[in-house]
């Protein structure tokens, strides 16, 4: 095998598995904030929950901004949150009418 072909299978395996690991990466990430979100609406124990978001970035440190939806006595109520990944505590940041 020439030495040209022995480069490029070896170049071709590990962008393989740097594509693999990339993957395995994002779907970890994805799965640790939708764990992250449950736990919030949880804590927050609204069950008139309409629409849930969650920053993909960390504002600091594993802190995380996001955000619920509600609807209290048929009105429209944004909550803001920021929640810590390590210490799972939560802090709401703001309330506004919609």
């Amino acid at each position: 095998m020439k030495t040209s072909h022995k480069l490029g299978l070896g170049l071709t395996a590990t962008l393989a598995i740097g594509a693999g690991l990339y993957a395995l990466y994002q779907s970890q990430e994805a799965k640790r904030q939708r764990t992250l979100l449950s736990y919030v609406k949880e804590e927050l124990g609204n069950d008139n929950i309409k629409t849930s978001w969650l920053m993909e970035e960390p504002v600091r440190d594993n802190v995380f901004e996001g955000g619920l939806v509600v609807e209290e006595d048929g009105q429209l109520e944004s909550i803001e949150f920021e929640v810590d990944d390590d210490t799972l505590e939560i802090v709401e940041t703001g309330r506004k009418p919609l």
